[in-house]
């Protein structure tokens, strides 16, 4: 039977082709189409659901690591956490 793809699947082919890309955290938009991710190396990373793509990079967002991120519910920005 044909499965959706899911943000696991994603995961597994993004994220495992770039294990260094540790991240703390993940969000889905609320339209689903994209998720960001908070990484040890102080980059929000945003996500393509549909094809797993990385789509864009937000460096220097903090001097550290970020812990959380999060889509505001219009999606208009994302807020982060992060040393």
């Amino acid at each position: 039977q044909p499965r959706s793809r899911g943000l696991g699947d994603v995961y597994k082919r993004q994220f495992l082709d770039h294990v260094f890309f540790f991240f703390f955290d993940i969000n889905l938009s609320v339209q689903e189409n994209q998720f960001a991710s908070a990484h040890f190396d102080g980059v929000i990373r945003l996500w393509s659901v549909r094809s797993g793509d990385l789509v864009h990079e937000i460096k220097g967002a903090h001097d550290d690591q970020v812990s959380c991120v999060r889509f505001t519910p219009d999606e208009k920005y994302i807020v982060s956490t992060g040393k």
